[in-house]
Parts: C-alpha cells; structure tokens; sequence
C-alpha cells in the first residue's frame, strides 16, 4: 500500500510560497538593547529573513534598494533593525511613511544599557565612561531621550507597533516571540529560545553584538548585579526624569 505523504505546515507553506509582495518590519532600539538577539530570534521563522545589521531608513525610501534586498532574501518578511546611534539621540527612529512597517520597539532599562554601551565604547575611553559620572551622562544624554522617543513613536500610531522588553525576552523567550511572529504576520506557531547567524553573513562587533553570549545561540538568563553595580543602579534610577521614563516602558 502507497504511503500517504503528510500535508505541509502552514510554515513551511509560508516559506515555499513565492511572495509578489514583501513585508517589511522594523526593529527599533537603543544600542545595546539585545537588538541582535532578539533579529535572530526572530529570523529562526522559515518565513522572516535572517539579515545582518540593515539602515531600515535608507531601504525604505529607496525602491531600487528594496529590489536588490528582495533579489537577495526572497522570504516574506524582511526585518530590518538598525539602533539609534548617539548623534540621532533627538531623532531616532523617523521611519519613513513611504511604504507600510510592522515595527517592534525593543526598550530595555536604564543602567543595563548604557553600562553596556560604556563596555562597547572600550579602551581608556570606556574606562572614563564606566565610572558612574560616565553612566549618568550616558543615561541623560543617550538612554533617556532615545526611550522617550520610542515610547512616544509606539504611541502615536503612525505604524503598526509591538513593544517588547529586552528583560521579559530573556525570562520568557518563547512566549514573547510568538507574540511578536503574530504581530509580524509570520506563519510560526510556536516561540523559539534558540536561533542562527543572520544569512549569508557574520556578527561582527560594532555593527551586531558578535560577544561570546549571543554565540551560543541560544537565551542566556540574566546576569545578577554585583553590590557595586546594585549602588551604580540606584543612583541612575534616581536621577531626574529616568523614573517616570521607567515606570512608562514598564521598569519600576
């Protein structure tokens, strides 16, 4: 008796279907956000492009550039992510409304961040940024204003918006990625703690994370802070303006 073949998942229909027309989402975020995990996890779907770093502003206004990223990645759904850089601290995101975006606006908390920016900035230089005068201007002039935008661009409806947190990825991974594989319109049905490089490219450090941790390929638990930390902690917390900042992207 001739075996019956079992019918394709919706997944692996999505992922075999020729798409005429691309959707494109945005990843959106500080720099050391955990945006690369968070790319990666997502680009685990067999319908959502697995894409190193990409300047989702230029490709979105350009057709040309578009064309040459869909030649190149013919799955569904291109996601694109790109963190605000220092000097765009009062004008990140500004996507542009030339075309429709699925964005996911990945905020993570305060000290955290800009201890980890301080980390990337390396040398004589981080060690200077690493002191807590350091961490506080990194939080009034980088942290702050960024997470004030991004929370005010979730608000104001322009584009579709998922907001994620950076520690609720790190304590329920599959849980709040197929919360976003919905809101993406991706056809997987379960969330994933595990994924791969981006395709037909590496991590390099700078432009992804490229650290030991996001090359174990899968989520990593919080890492607990140190007394010294805990004291570095309190004090940005309490500077003015971070708090209610926090308690509005769900810290405090």
């Amino acid at each position: 008796m001739e075996k019956v073949a079992s019918p394709p998942s919706a997944a692996e229909e999505a992922a075999a279907r020729p798409e005429a027309v691309r959707s494109y989402a945005a990843l959106l975020s500080t720099m050391r956000s955990g945006s690369t995990l968070v790319k990666a996890l997502l680009g685990s779907a067999p319908d959502i492009a697995h894409l190193p770093e990409t300047n989702f502003r230029a490709v979105l206004r350009s057709p040309a550039r578009q064309a040459a990223l869909e030649r190149a990645h013919p799955k569904g759904i291109l996601l694109l992510k790109r963190p605000a850089w220092f000097n765009e601290a009062w004008t990140y995101p500004r996507v542009p409304r030339e075309r429709s975006v699925r964005c996911v606006v990945l905020l993570r908390d305060a000290f955290p961040t800009v201890r980890s920016v301080a980390r990337m900035l390396g040398g004589k230089r981080g060690e200077q940024w690493s002191g807590l005068a350091g961490l506080r201007l990194l939080t009034r002039l980088y942290w702050a204003p960024v997470t004030r935008r991004l929370l005010a661009f979730a608000e104001a409806g322009e584009h579709p918006v998922a907001v994620v947190r950076y520690e609720d990825i790190l304590e329920r991974p599959e849980e709040e990625t197929l919360r976003l594989f919905h809101f993406l319109g991706s056809a997987q049905a379960e969330g994933v703690r595990r994924y791969g490089e981006p395709e037909n490219a590496r991590w390099k450090w700078g432009r992804d994370d490229g650290s030991p941790r996001i090359r174990t390929r899968e989520v990593q638990p919080p890492r607990p802070l140190g007394e010294a930390d805990l004291r570095r902690k309190a004090a940005v917390d309490r500077l003015p303006g971070v708090a209610e900042l926090r308690r509005r992207a769900g810290f405090a």
